[in-house]
C-alpha cells in the first residue's frame, strides 16, 4: 500500500468523543481534528499536505485551516497561524452548514477561529515526533511555542511539551563572553538561562501578548512572536487556548540585543484566577513572575497575596482604571504584603503597548544577568511532575533516551573513534574491501555471482549478530521496504567509503517493489550539492521530507527515499513513484586524508548524477571556503554522466547572492546547458526547453534559515514564496522529463543502479575521478562559447536599431510592392545571425585544433559544442525575430492605436457636443447611466470604422450547429436534427410562418378563418419579437472586445427557449426548430464577423477592452467639465454679462427718443409756454371734460401721459428704436468679446478659482467707460471651479453670441413703445416734461400756474387765472359753484379766507400781506378776450363740474355763453404768443 493510500485510509477513520464543552466540541469539529485526537496525526502527514502543494493562499473552509497551518509552517510562512478563509464563489447555499463566512470587508469577517485555538488544537491532534517538527519550525519563524498545553477534552490533563522542544536549537553571543568573540550553541531545553514569565489579573486595557511581542521583538524587527487582540483574528473569543503557556527565547546575537544573556519567556493565556495549576507551575520554576493588574477582585487578591513567598521575584504592571483617588488606594493594596521594590511596580495607565514594553526592558536588564536565578526547560519538567502534570516524555521515553545515551558512548570523543569502535564494519574493513573490489574490478571483468557473493558476505557481517538465526537477517530487506514507504531514507552509498552494499540495496528495493501493483513506474530526483549547502534541510522546506543531514553529525553518503504521486501528477509524470535521492557530506572535512578526498567525491556525484532523471544543482551560501571545489566535482560528474549516454535535466539553485555564488551556478549552467545541446537529426531525441534559454536566464536564490542558526535572526521575507517557486520548477521538470524519456520500473531501476556502481567502480570512464583539469577545460570552453554568445546578441541587437529605422521609413513602399515588410526583414535577419554564427563555428574548431591534451581530450564532447553552437543560432535567431516581430506589432499597434483614438476622439467631440447641446436645449442634467450608453454607442461606431488586419478564417459554422444539436436533445427534438443541414447554407433574409408549425387541432379550429390569419399573425408577432431580442444580443456582443464564444449560442438559444414559454398560442416544435435554425444560420454570420476580426488582432483588442473605462471616465469627465463649464459660462452670461448689455442698449435710450421726439415737434418742447399752448389747444380741440379735470387737478400726472402718447405716436410704425437697439447690441457684445480675449491672452492652463479670471472680464469691460458691472452675483460658490480657460472662453463666447441673437430675437418681437418705455432706465418723458416744466408755483387762489418767463424770478405771475368754480370753489352767498376769477375779485373789492388767514375774512386787495412773491393783476374789463378760454370751458362742461363737485352749477353771465371755441383759441393765442 503506498504512502497516499496509506495516508488517506487515516483520514477517513473517524473516532467520535463525546466532550462535555460544547463550545470546545465545535471548534474542534469545525477545524475537522476530531478524529486525531485519538489517533493522532504523525510526520507522515506532511506528505500529503505539503509535498504537492504549490499554494500558499487562504483556504476556503475553516476545516482546512489546520492543513493551511501546517503547510505554511513548513513554509516558514509569516501568516503560518492565519484562521482567515477565502471562500471559493459560491452562493451561501453551496456552503455546508456552519461553514458560511461573512463576506464582509474586513479582516476579522473571515476569521471564524481564534488563531490560539487552532494551534492548540492541531497540537493535540499531532503526535511527539509531529509536535517536534512543528516546534522546531515556529521556533525558526519566531513564534511563541506551547509549553503547557491545556486540555481540550474530559479525558486529557495539562500536557508539558518537553519532546516537542527538543529539537529547538540556537546560537547566542552572551555579552558575558563578548570580549572572546564567543559564540555559544547547544539545545534550548537543556541551557539554563532565566524563566520570566507572565500573568494577567483581572481585565486590562492594553494587550499583554502584544507588550511582549514588543519586549522581545528587536528594534529592526517588527515581531509577533505572541498572538494578539490587535492581530486578525485575534481579538475572536478563545474556545480551546485559555490555560495555554507559550515559550519563546530571546537570544543576544551582539547587535542591538534585547537583553545581555539568552532568556525564556513563558505567557499564560486566560486569567489567572482561572488557571490555578499552571499558575502554581510558574511560581516554582520562573525568575521572575510579571503581573499585569487590571480591575482586581477579591479571587484576584487572593491570589497576588499568594504570590509572596512561592514566586522568587515579581513585577507589579498597574492598569487599573477608575477614580484618581480610588487608583492610588487600588496601587496600595497591590503592594500591600509584598513589600516591593519601587522600580518592581511599573505604571501602564494610559501608555501604549511599546511605551510599556520599554519600561519593562529597563527593569529586566537592571536584574541581568545575575540578580534573577537560572533554570532549565528539562529542570521544570521535573517540577511540572511534581505538581501533578502531564509531561509528554514518559517512563518510555526516558528509558529510550537512556538506552540511546548508553549506545552514543563514547560519541564525544569522535565520530570517527566511535565508528572505529563500536561499528568496525563501517571503518578501515569496509573501506578496505571497498578499495579492493575496485582495484579487482579495474584489473579484470568480476563475474556478478562472485560480485553478488562478496556484497551478500558483507550483508551478512554488517546485519547479524552473533547467536541471531538467518530469518531475522532475511527479515531486514522487508523492514527497511517498510521503512522506505513510511518515509525512512534508505542510504544506498556509503560516502566516507565510497561504496555501495548493493546486495542489501538490491534486496530492500525488490522488496519496495513487491509492496506495489505490478508495473509501477518511478523517476528520480537528486539534489547534489556540497555539505554546507544543506540538502536535506533545503528538501525538507520543499517536500517535507526528513533525510539525514551531516549538520547533526550524519555519515556522508547518497540517501533514497520513495514518495507515491498523487494521480494529476502521475499522469503529468508518466510515473507512480518519486525517488528522491539526497547527498550529503559532499566536499566534507574533518575526515581522514584516505577518506577525504576529491576521488570520492567524484565517485558519489556520478553515481548519483547516473541515476538522475532530474539533477538540483544546489549552490551553497556565500562565504563558504568550498564553494570553489564544488564546481570541478559537478562538472565532471555531468562530463561523465553525459559520456554514458542518459543525461539528466539539470535545475540550479542558489543560496547565496554574492558575486562567487552568481559566478558559480552561472558557470553551472553554462556547462550544463552544453552538455544538454542535441544534434537536430538525432532520431527520437526531443530537445531541451533549456537549449532556448539564455545563459543569464533567472536562477532562483533561497535564502534558507538554516544559514543563521540564530533565532534572533527574521527568516528572509521572500522564503517561502522561492521555496514554492523552486518547487514549481522541479515538478515542471519532471514533467518535461516525461517528454524526454520513458519511466523506469523498479527492477529497471534496480538493474540500472547496479549498473551505475559498476561503471563507478570499474572507473570506466574517459578520465580518472581524481582529475580536476578535463573540467576545468570543458569550464573555459563553454565561457568561451557563452561570451561569444553574448557578441552575438550584442551584434544583432545594434544591426536590429538600424533596420529599424529603415522598417519603418519603408514600410509604405514594401506594402505597395505586395511584400509583407515582417517576411523580407525576417529573411535578413536570418541570413545576419547565419553569417555570425559561422564565424563562431570557425573560431570554435580552431579553438578544439589546439595543441592542448586537455582540448584534445575534451574533443569526444565536440559534437555537444557544435550542437550547442545551433541552439545559440537558435537563440538568437527566435531571439532577433521576436524583436522584429515585436517591433512590427508595436508600430501597427502604435498606428492603429492612434487611427483609433483619432476616430474615437473625432466621435466623443460630435457626441459631446450634441449633448452640451441637448443638455442647453432641454435644461437637464443626463446622469452617469445616460452618458456610459452614449460612449458605448461611440465606442461600437469608432470599433465599426477601425480597419483591423484580415487572419485565417476559422468557420464557426460546426461549433454553431454543435450547439444547437446540444439544445435540441436537452429538449428532446432528436426528430427535426435533419433540417440543422440548412445551417451554413444559403441564409434566408426573414423567417416564414406556414401551416406546418400548428397541429392539426389549431389548423381545424382556425379552418373557417381565411389563410389563419389570426394564428399566423401571433407567431409572426412572437418570430419578430425573439428576432429582435437576438438583434439587440448580438450588436451588445458586438461591442466587446472579446472574441466569439460558444457561449454566444447558448444565450442565443436560451433568448428562443424564454420566449416559448410565454406563448398563448398552440404551436408545434416544428416552429421552434425552424426559428432556432434561422437564427443559428444569422448567428454563423454574425458571430463569424466578430471572430474574424478577433482572430488576429485579439491582444489589441484586450489592450483596448481595458483602456475602454479609462476612455468612459474621461467621456463622462470631459461631459461634465464642458456641462459645467457651459452652464457657469451661461449663469456669468445671464447673471452679470446680460443686465451690462441691457444697461449699455437701454440706459442712453430714453435720450434719443427725447431728441427724436423734439426734433419730430419741437414747437410743442420750445418752452414751457408754448407745451401749456399746445396741450391747451388739443383739451379744447378734443372737447372731453375729463381731460380737463385732470389737467385741473393733476396737472403733471396729465403732462407725463400726455407727452408720453406724443412719444408712442412719434415712434409708432418705425423702425429707428429697433435700429437703435440693434446699433447698441452690437457695440456691447463686440466690447465684451474683446475683454474675454484680452483676458484669455496667456492664459491655457487649469486654473484653481475662474472666479479670478472673470473679476478681470469684469474690469476690462469696466475700463471703457461706457460700461456698468454689477459684480456682487459673482460672490456665490457657483463660479468658484477648476476648469480649463481656453473651453471656458469657449463656451463664453459661445454664450454672448446666444445672448446677442436672443436679444436680437427679443428686440424683434418686443415692437411695443409703451413696453419698451416701461422698461428705460431714463424715461423720455419725465426728460421732456423737465424741459417744459416752468414754474412749479401756482396761484393760492384759482392755482393757474406761474407764467413769469424768466428762469429765475422773484415774483410769480399767472396768465390764465381760472374760474374758482373749475377747483369746486363757491359763491359767498350760494352753493353754486364760483365763476369769478383772482383778477375780477381783486376789481371787486372781494373778500377771501383760508387756512393762511385763519378763516378770517381778508380782502382780496390786500393778498401781498399773506403772498408777497405773487402779482395778481386787476381785471381790465376792457379785456374779455383774455379770459375767454376758461369762461368757454365753464360754459361747457358747467353741470359737469357741479356734479362732479356735488356742487350747484355756477350762474354765469349770458355773455359768457356766447363765447364760441374759435374765440376761445384766440384768447389762448393772445395769451401765449408763438414764439419764435
Amino acid at each position: 500500500m503506498s504512502v497516499i493510500r496509506k495516508i488517506s485510509k487515516r483520514l477517513s477513520s473517524k473516532k467520535k468523543s463525546t466532550p462535555v464543552n460544547t463550545t470546545q466540541d465545535e471548534v474542534i469539529a469545525k477545524l475537522g481534528l476530531k478524529a486525531y485526537l485519538n489517533a493522532p496525526l504523525d510526520l507522515t502527514v506532511m506528505l500529503d499536505i505539503n509535498t504537492w502543494s504549490l499554494e500558499n493562499h487562504p483556504p476556503p473552509r475553516t476545516k482546512n485551516l489546520p492543513r493551511a497551518f501546517l503547510r505554511r509552517l513548513w513554509l516558514l510562512s509569516p501568516q503560518a497561524r492565519s484562521t482567515r478563509c477565502q471562500p471559493p464563489a459560491e452562493s451561501p447555499m453551496d456552503a455546508p452548514q456552519g461553514e458560511i463566512i461573512p463576506s464582509l470587508i474586513g479582516g476579522d469577517s473571515q476569521c471564524l477561529v481564534n488563531p490560539l485555538d487552532m494551534v492548540v488544537a492541531v497540537y493535540r491532534s499531532a503526535n511527539s515526533f509531529l509536535q517536534l517538527e512543528m516546534s522546531a519550525r515556529m521556533v525558526q519563524r519566531q513564534f511563541a511555542v506551547p509549553l503547557l498545553l491545556p486540555a481540550i477534552t474530559p479525558d486529557q490533563s495539562v500536557c508539558f511539551l518537553l519532546w516537542s522542544l527538543r529539537g529547538v536549537v540556537g546560537q547566542w553571543r552572551p555579552h558575558s563572553l563578548a570580549e572572546n568573540s564567543g559564540i555559544s550553541q547547544g539545545g534550548l531545553v537543556s541551557t539554563a538561562m532565566p524563566l520570566i514569565s507572565c500573568v494577567k489579573l483581572g481585565h486590562c486595557s492594553v494587550s499583554k501578548s502584544q507588550v511582549l511581542s514588543h519586549l522581545v521583538g528587536r528594534p529592526q524587527n517588527s515581531s509577533e512572536c505572541f498572538l494578539h487582540r490587535g492581530m486578525e483574528g485575534g481579538q475572536l473569543p478563545r474556545r480551546l487556548a485559555d490555560g495555554l503557556v507559550e515559550l519563546c527565547w530571546c537570544l543576544p546575537c551582539g547587535d542591538r540585543d534585547v537583553f545581555p544573556e539568552p532568556v525564556a519567556i513563558a505567557n499564560l493565556r486566560g486569567d489567572g484566577t482561572r488557571q490555578e495549576k499552571q499558575v502554581s507551575f510558574l511560581c516554582r520554576v520562573s525568575s521572575v513572575i510579571i503581573v499585569f493588574c487590571g480591575n482586581l477582585g477579591e479571587k484576584e487578591r487572593q491570589l497576588l497575596a499568594s504570590l509572596e513567598g512561592r514566586a522568587k521575584r515579581v513585577i507589579l504592571i498597574d492598569l487599573c482604571r477608575g477614580q484618581e483617588e480610588s487608583e492610588k488606594n487600588e496601587v496600595e493594596m497591590l503592594n500591600h504584603g509584598l513589600n516591593l521594590p519601587e522600580e518592581s511596580v511599573l505604571s501602564g495607565r494610559c501608555v501604549r503597548e511599546e511605551e510599556l514594553a520599554n519600561q519593562l526592558s529597563k527593569t529586566l536588564n537592571h536584574l541581568l544577568p545575575d540578580r534573577l536565578t537560572y533554570v532549565t526547560i528539562e529542570d521544570a519538567a521535573s517540577i511540572a511532575e511534581e505538581l501533578g502534570l502531564m509531561v509528554d516524555e514518559n517512563a518510555m521515553c526516558k528509558k529510550a533516551l537512556a538506552q540511546v545515551e548508553e549506545v552514543l558512548t563514547g560519541i564525544e570523543n569522535g565520530a570517527n573513534h566511535y565508528r572505529a569502535l563500536n561499528l568496525p564494519l563501517q571503518g578501515a574493513f569496509w573501506s578496505r574491501l571497498a578499495e579492493v573490489e575496485k582495484v579487482e574490478t579495474r584489473q579484470k571483468d568480476m563475474g556478478e555471482k562472485h560480485f553478488l557473493r562478496e556484497l551478500g558476505l558483507v550483508f551478512e557481517l554488517t546485519n547479524q549478530r552473533p547467536g541471531s538465526g538467518t530469518h531475522n537477517v532475511l527479515r531486514l530487506p522487508s523492514v527497511a521496504a517498510d521503512l522506505l514507504l513510511y518515509g525512512v531514507p534508505l542510504e544506498i552509498l556509503d560516502g566516507d567509503a565510497s561504496n555501495m552494499p548493493c546486495s542489501w540495496v538490491g534486496c530492500v528495493m525488490a522488496e519496495f517493489n513487491r509492496r506495489l501493483p505490478f508495473g509501477t513506474k518511478v523517476r528520480v530526483l537528486t539534489s547534489l550539492g556540497i555539505h554546507n549547502a544543506r540538502n536535506s534541510e533545503m528538501l525538507s522546506a520543499l517536500f517535507g521530507v526528513q533525510f539525514p543531514s551531516r549538520s547533526t553529525g550524519n555519515t556522508r553518503g547518497a540517501y533514497l527515499l520513495a514518495l507515491g504521486l498523487p494521480d494529476n501528477l502521475k499522469e503529468d509524470m508518466q510515473c507512480d513513484f518519486l525517488l528522491m535521492i539526497d547527498v550529503e557530506g559532499l566536499r566534507s572535512t574533518g575526515l581522514s586524508v584516505e577518506q577525504d578526498n576529491l576521488k570520492h567525491d567524484n565517485e558519489m556525484a556520478a553515481m548519483v548524477s547516473g541515476l538522475s532523471d532530474v539533477i538540483l544543482q544546489n549552490m551553497p551560501p556565500d562565504g563558504e571556503t568550498e564553494i570553489h571545489s564544488t564546481l570541478p566535482v559537478i562538472v565532471n560528474a555531468l562530463l561523465r554522466t553525459r559520456g554514458s549516454g542518459a543525461f539528466p535535466i539539470s535545475q540550479l539553485l542558489t543560496q547565496g547572492v554574492g558575486l562567487n555564488s552568481k559566478l558559480l551556478s552561472l558557470q553551472i549552467q553554462r556547462v550544463t546547458q552544453v552538455l544538454e545541446a542535441v544534434a537536430e537529426t538525432s532520431p527520437g531525441v526531443i530537445e531541451s526547453e533549456s537549449s532556448l534559454e539564455t545563459v543569464s536566464s533567472s536562477i532562483p536564490c533561497l535564502i534558507g534559515p538554516w544559514q543563521n542558526n540564530s533565532l534572533s535572526v527574521s527568516v528572509d521575507e521572500e522564503y517561502s514564496s522561492t521555496i514554492l517557486q523552486v518547487k514549481q520548477d522541479l515538478l515542471g521538470a519532471l514533467k518535461r522529463s516525461a517528454t524526454k524519456s520513458k519511466a523506469a520500473s523498479v527492477p529497471e531501476f534496480i538493474e540500472r543502479l547496479c549498473t551505475v556502481w559498476k561503471t563507478v567502480k570499474g572507473a570506466t570512464f574517459p578520465f580518472e575521478f581524481g582529475e580536476t583539469e578535463v573540467g576545468e577545460a570543458f569550464c573555459i570552453m563553454c565561457t568561451e562559447l557563452s561570451q561569444w554568445e553574448k557578441n552575438l546578441l550584442e551584434h544583432m541587437d545594434v544591426w536590429f536599431m538600424g533596420t529599424l529605422g529603415r522598417f519603418v521609413a519603408g514600410k509604405a513602399a514594401t506594402l505597395e510592392k505586395g511584400c509583407d515588410p515582417l517576411d523580407q526583414l525576417n529573411k535578413e535577419a536570418i541570413t545576419e545571425v547565419k553569417v555570425e554564427v559561422e564565424k563562431i563555428r570557425s573560431t570554435l574548431e580552431d579553438n578544439l585544433k589546439k595543441d592542448d591534451l586537455h582540448i584534445r581530450f575534451i574533443e569526444k564532447f565536440k559534437p555537444n559544442f557544435f550542437n550547442s553552437l545551433n541552439a545559440i543560432q537558435k537563440r538568437a535567431t527566435s531571439k532577433i525575430l521576436e524583436k522584429l516581430q515585436t517591433a512590427t506589432e508595436d508600430h501597427y499597434f502604435s498606428t492603429t492605436l492612434m487611427s483609433f483614438t483619432s476616430v474615437l476622439n473625432a466621435n466623443t467631440e460630435v457626441t459631446l457636443h450634441r449633448l452640451i447641446e441637448s443638455s442647453k436645449l432641454n435644461k437637464c442634467l443626463l446622469n452617469d447611466k445616460q452618458l456610459e450608453e452614449e460612449f458605448d454607442s461611440v465606442w461600437s461606431e469608432s470599433l465599426s470604422t477601425t480597419e483591423f488586419r484580415t487572419s485565417e478564417k476559422e468557420d464557426i459554422t460546426a461549433c454553431v450547429i454543435q450547439k444547437l444539436k446540444e439544445n435540441l436533445n436537452d429538449r428532446g427534438l432528436h426528430k427535426h436534427m435533419q433540417k440543422l443541414n440548412a445551417i451554413g447554407q444559403e441564409i434566408p433574409s426573414s423567417f416564414t410562418v406556414n401551416d406546418e408549425h400548428f397541429g392539426y387541432r389549431s389548423r381545424l379550429k382556425h379552418m373557417l378563418e381565411v389563410n389563419n390569419r389570426l394564428q399566423m399573425l401571433q407567431a409572426h408577432r412572437l418570430a419578430t419579437k425573439i428576432t429582435d431580442e437576438y438583434n439587440n444580443f448580438v450588436r451588445t456582443k458586438s461591442a466587446l472586445a472579446a472574441d466569439f464564444s460558444a457561449s454566444y449560442i447558448t444565450d442565443a438559444l436560451e433568448i428562443v427557449d424564454k420566449a416559448l414559454k410565454t406563448k398563448t398560442m398552440d404551436i408545434r416544435s416544428a416552429f421552434e426548430v425552424d426559428l432556432k435554425v434561422y437564427l443559428c444560420s444569422h448567428a454563423c454570420r454574425d458571430f463569424q464577423v466578430i471572430h474574424d476580426q478577433y482572430a488576429r488582432d485579439g491582444e489589441f483588442l484586450v489592450y483596448l477592452n481595458g483602456k475602454k473605462d479609462g476612455f468612459k471616465v474621461d467621456f463622462i469627465y470631459q461631459f461634465r467639465k464642458r456641462d459645467q463649464a457651459q452652464r457657469v459660462a451661461g449663469a456669468f452670461t445671464t447673471m452679470v454679462l446680460r443686465p451690462s448689455a441691457l444697461d449699455y442698449i437701454y440706459r442712453p435710450l430714453g435720450l434719443w427718443i427725447k431728441e427724436t421726439v423734439t426734433m419730430d415737434d419741437s414747437q410743442r418742447y420750445l418752452s414751457p409756454r408754448a407745451f401749456k399752448r399746445c396741450v391747451l389747444e388739443e383739451l379744447i380741440r378734443e372737447d372731453s371734460f375729463e381731460s380737463f379735470l385732470e389737467y385741473l387737478l393733476s396737472y403733471e400726472s396729465f403732462s407725463l401721459k400726455r407727452i408720453r402718447k406724443k412719444v408712442e405716436e412719434c415712434l409708432a410704425g418705425t423702425t429707428a428704436m429697433n435700429e437703435q437697439r440693434e446699433q447698441r447690441l452690437g457695440e456691447i457684445i463686440g466690447k465684451m468679446a474683446s475683454a474675454v480675449s484680452l483676458t484669455s491672452h496667456g492664459e491655457s492652463r487649469v486654473l484653481s478659482d475662474i472666479s479670478l479670471l472673470l473679476e478681470k472680464v469684469c474690469l476690462n469691460l469696466e475700463a471703457d467707460g461706457e460700461v456698468t458691472v454689477n459684480k456682487d452675483s459673482m460672490e456665490c460658490p457657483l463660479f468658484h471651479i477648476t476648469t480649463d480657460w481656453a473651453r471656458f472662453v469657449t463656451c463664453l463666447l459661445e454664450s454672448l453670441a446666444e445672448m446677442r441673437l436672443a436679444l436680437s430675437q427679443q428686440f424683434s418681437k418686443d415692437r411695443e413703445v409703451s413696453e419698451v418705455l416701461r422698461t428705460l432706465p431714463v424715461k423720455p418723458q419725465n426728460s421732456l416734461f423737465s424741459g417744459v416744466r416752468g414754474c412749479e408755483k401756482r396761484c393760492p387762489f384759482c392755482k393757474a400756474p406761474c407764467e413769469a418767463g424768466a428762469s429765475h424770478h422773484e415774483v410769480h405771475s399767472a396768465l390764465l387765472h381760472r374760474p374758482k368754480g373749475l377747483l369746486s370753489y363757491t359763491r359767498d352767498d350760494s352753493g353754486s359753484l364760483s365763476h369769478h376769477t383772482c383778477p375780477s375779485d381783486m376789481a371787486r373789492d372781494s373778500l377771501f379766507q383760508n387756512q393762511d388767514t385763519d378763516a378770517q375774512p381778508r380782502p382780496y386787495r390786500d393778498y401781498r400781506s399773506l403772498y408777497p412773491d405773487w402779482h395778481i393783476t386787476p381785471e381790465d374789463p376792457s379785456a374779455q378776450t383774455v379770459s375767454a378760454y376758461w369762461r368757454y370751458v365753464l360754459v361747457r362742461f358747467n353741470s359737469r363740474f357741479a356734479h362732479e363737485y356735488q356742487r350747484e352749477p355756477a350762474v354765469l353771465p349770458g355773455e359768457w355763453h356766447l363765447i364760441t371755441q374759435e374765440e376761445a383759441l384766440e384768447s389762448l393765442k393772445k395769451a401765449f404768443p408763438v414764439e419764435a
